[in-house]
């Protein structure tokens, strides 16, 4: 707490010491006005519904917070599930072009096979 609001407070207190007394049965008590009751009460209840307002705030804040966490969650599944797809494909394009290869060994042998029959004939 700064040195100022320190003195303010001070101040204050000293002001209502002198104006309400330190006690029920102090004689300095004076008398406290309708209207100063009346404006504490008011500020009370202000400041008791800017509680409420500030609870219902950081409830919403929490509660978003929450959803953004779920999110957060779904889309790093999202992503280790694509990681997974992106791993089969790659297998499967591994699979078919050694199938290719072996497609590609064989019509050459089929060729071959072929050509050496032509010969013969001839």
């Amino acid at each position: 707490m700064g040195k100022g609001v320190k003195v303010a407070a001070g101040l204050l207190g000293l002001m209502l010491l002198a104006a309400y007394g330190c006690c029920p049965t102090c004689p300095t008590k004076a008398e406290i006005p309708e209207a100063t009751l009346k404006a504490v009460q008011d500020a009370a209840a202000r400041a008791e519904a800017a509680a409420k307002r500030a609870e219902d705030a950081a409830a919403r804040a929490e509660s978003a917070a929450s959803r953004a966490q779920n999110a957060q969650v779904a889309a790093e599944e999202a992503a280790k599930k694509a990681q997974e797809a992106q791993a089969k494909a790659e297998a499967a394009a591994a699979k078919a072009e050694a199938a290719a290869a072996k497609a590609e060994a064989a019509a050459e042998k089929c060729t071959k096979a072929f050509e050496k029959s032509l010969q013969k004939g001839k």
